[in-house]
């Protein structure tokens, strides 16, 4: 197997946390937590398929862009209590989430807050985990 890191191929790219960001109704985030600062995930397959026994398929594209991210905040970090407006606000048409993981960028125009964090204490400052329904999201690579 050929080795895809070397001096003919370059290095495949450098992560930098400083590249990444979130941004909910305006208000870019900061005060992460130490184990990430946010993931995505969409909520539906590109496609569903279906075959009969005797091998005869339909396969049926969705069109679903809705999604889900889950930000980590320090339980100190300010953001929490823009993410708990907006939480308590429930605007209708929801808000508008701009945020990098560092290879792509994601947009989406109705956001909804769906689970406030948790809260707690303990020994140290703990981490509050907060999930974002988005609607109708867009996702452009970065790295080319």
């Amino acid at each position: 197997m050929a080795a895809h890191n070397n001096d003919r191929t370059g290095v495949m790219g450098t992560y930098d946390a400083n590249d990444t960001y979130f941004t909910a109704d305006g208000v870019t985030g900061y005060g992460y937590g130490a184990s990430a600062i946010f993931t995505f995930s969409y909520d539906n397959d590109l496609l569903q398929v279906q075959q009969d026994p005797q091998g005869s398929a339909v396969a049926s594209i969705n069109n679903k862009t809705g999604g889900t991210f889950t930000v980590t905040v320090n339980q100190m970090s300010p953001f929490n209590a823009k993410l708990a407006q907006l939480a308590d606000e429930r605007r209708k048409g929801g808000f508008p989430v701009d945020a990098s993981d560092g290879s792509r960028h994601y947009t989406g125009a109705h956001c909804y807050i769906q689970k406030k964090a948790d809260g707690g204490a303990a020994n140290e400052a703990g981490e509050r985990t907060w999930t974002i329904k988005a609607l109708n999201v867009t996702d452009t690579p970065i790295i080319k």
